[in-house]
């Protein structure tokens, strides 16, 4: 089962797992409490199962786990209580955190747009094209019986695809200015930020509630970008999903097992942001 697991979906879950509730959890291990022990696993678990379910066509259930599920379930222990004190979770790594959040909810996103792959269809029922643009010595092919050859025809763009060439770039553009606005309402406006420390009564308090909202945003724009956008756009760019499937399976199989370097590389990445994570906080 591990093997059929998305590596980059994977590799930055559990690395989100890892900086933002386990390293936590073990540098305040004197203050937490059992029941923070007893839910730590849940979002590995919540990560893993999602993307088990989506080899089964779970889809639903894939979705609310992965993009849902995961989040709140690695933050919501260090939302409150001695897991919230102030030196476990320094402004450097808060923005460590929500860097991996955020390649984790995208990477996530793009591999539920791709949809279940199914298995590769028989060999026997896909047609046999053959090469008919030229012979092993280099002489012009002779047309088969009932074709004829025409002159290419210029490209025409019509004004009905101009249009709708127009519609994707204004919606790529508030795919980007949205989430951008969403930040600087949040972390840069000036009477914004002025009302979060009147409010909270003193700068880490409003930095604290700063980041928090600042994932909380960047989830529900995640989660409003799959569902909204890129499963109309993918359902209405996608013409031939059988064909499209079949490649997918052809492309998964044809990988190699052993792992590549990319792996090592996160690794290495992951190992590192930890152990800087436990020296910023000592």
């Amino acid at each position: 089962m591990l093997r059929s697991l998305p590596l980059l979906p994977t590799l930055l879950g559990v690395n989100l797992w890892l900086i933002a509730l386990l390293v936590p959890l073990c540098l305040g291990r004197a203050t937490a409490s059992g029941l923070a022990w007893a839910v730590a696993p849940l979002g590995l678990l919540a990560l893993l199962l999602g993307l088990g379910l989506r080899r089964y066509r779970a889809t639903a259930a894939s979705q609310i786990l992965l993009i849902i599920g995961v989040p709140l379930l690695v933050f919501l222990p260090t939302a409150d209580g001695a897991l919230a004190a102030a030196k476990l979770h320094p402004p450097s790594a808060v923005m460590v955190q929500l860097a991996v959040l955020v390649g984790y909810l995208a990477a996530v996103c793009a591999e539920l747009a791709r949809g279940p792959q199914p298995a590769l269809a028989d060999r026997s029922a896909a047609p046999v094209y053959e090469d008919l643009t030229g012979s092993a010595a280099g002489a012009a092919a002779e047309p088969p019986p009932g074709w004829h050859s025409v002159a290419a025809v210029p490209t025409v763009v019509s004004d009905r695809l101009r249009r709708r060439i127009g519609v994707y770039r204004l919606l790529l553009a508030m795919s980007v200015a949205v989430p951008l606005l969403f930040l600087y309402a949040i972390n840069w406006h000036p009477e914004h930020v002025r009302a979060l420390r009147a409010a909270l009564g003193s700068p880490g308090r409003a930095a604290a509630m700063q980041a928090s909202l600042t994932a909380f945003a960047t989830m529900l724009w995640s989660v409003l970008f799959h569902f909204f956008f890129m499963a109309a756009m993918d359902a209405h760019l996608d013409h031939d999903r059988g064909l499209r499937g079949r490649l997918a399976a052809l492309r998964t199989s044809s990988r190699r097992g052993r792992p590549r370097l990319n792996l090592y590389l996160a690794i290495l990445v992951a190992l590192l942001s930890m152990g800087l994570l436990i020296w910023w906080s000592l």
